[in-house]
């Protein structure tokens, strides 16, 4: 491993250990071994660091989405399975969620631009089509986005509040999860 890989992978450890606020230069370099001031041969800048932890972070969300929404028996399942992995990684990795969904901004500014293959939302909106294909349907973009949206503000929805204010409640969460998006899957889908 790198330098610049060792930093990344320190940085990150930090910032579960610590949070955003208190990410610190210093300490990520003496965690790597190195001096503080050789942080800026290979990161121009904290923010650069962040930077790369939330694509990082995106990558790693995108791919645990696409492996839960693989092997299943229906894109229904498929599209669940996504939103629950979706939830469970705000849960594991707390820290980088947060620090991906505080700081991030979408790249796109309208519906008619393309959605970034690398993204998490690319998952759910490449499986609505999936969906609907699977039924011989074809629907507008408009409406896979809209679709698309109301499902990822759903899930992000049940990811936050079980990392912040029902952090610590005892219930079973998931199964809960899992009969709310299928729910809106099938109200949903109905009116189309």
């Amino acid at each position: 491993m790198g330098t610049r890989d060792k930093i990344l992978t320190q940085a990150t450890a930090h910032l579960k250990e610590v949070g955003l606020a208190r990410l610190s230069l210093r300490q990520i370099a003496v965690s790597v071994g190195i001096k503080a001031p050789s942080i800026y041969e290979h990161f121009r800048s904290k923010e650069e660091i962040i930077d790369a932890i939330r694509e990082n972070a995106a990558q790693s969300l995108t791919l645990q989405m696409t492996e839960a929404a693989l092997a299943r028996e229906s894109p229904e399942d498929s599209l669940i399975q996504a939103g629950v992995a979706y939830v469970l990684y705000a849960i594991t990795e707390q820290e980088t969620f947060q620090v991906f969904f505080q700081l991030m901004r979408t790249k796109r500014r309208t519906l008619t631009e393309k959605v970034s293959e690398d993204s998490p939302y690319s998952v759910i909106s490449g499986l609505f089509v999936e969906y609907f294909k699977d039924r011989g349907k074809t629907i507008s973009q408009e409406k896979i986005e809209e679709l698309s949206y109301g499902y990822w503000s759903l899930i992000h929805g049940a990811a936050v509040l079980r990392t912040t204010f029902l952090k610590g409640f005892k219930a079973d969460f998931e199964q809960a999860d899992t009969n709310n998006f299928h729910r809106f899957l099938l109200g949903s889908l109905e009116v189309i």
